[in-house]
């Protein structure tokens, strides 16, 4: 009997639950930052910047803005905000 083949979504299932709780966490960190940064290039190639242009637009370092978009850094607070600002983008309000 051939045994089922499984789709990527049913082998990501299963490799999460296989995770330690330390592994899991280290792969949410590193899933949260790879899809920041994709939010980022999204919102940067819709705009139509590039790269060095989004950096001169908010004064952050091209290097950090790479970092960024390649997942291998979490924006701080403040960098976020540039961000926020440069994409303007609507915080939702509550109450």
């Amino acid at each position: 009997m051939k045994k089922k083949e499984m789709t990527a979504k049913e082998y990501k299932k299963e490799y999460i639950k296989n995770l330690s709780p330390e592994e899991l966490n280290d792969y949410q960190e590193t899933k949260d930052k790879l899809d920041f940064g994709l939010s980022v290039i999204l919102m940067r190639d819709k705009a139509g910047w590039t790269q060095e242009q989004l950096a001169e637009s908010t004064g952050v370092p091209l290097a950090m803005i790479k970092s960024i978009e390649d997942g291998e850094v979490t924006p701080d607070y403040y960098l976020l905000r540039k961000l926020n600002l440069r994409f303007e983008i609507k915080q939702a309000v509550t109450g």
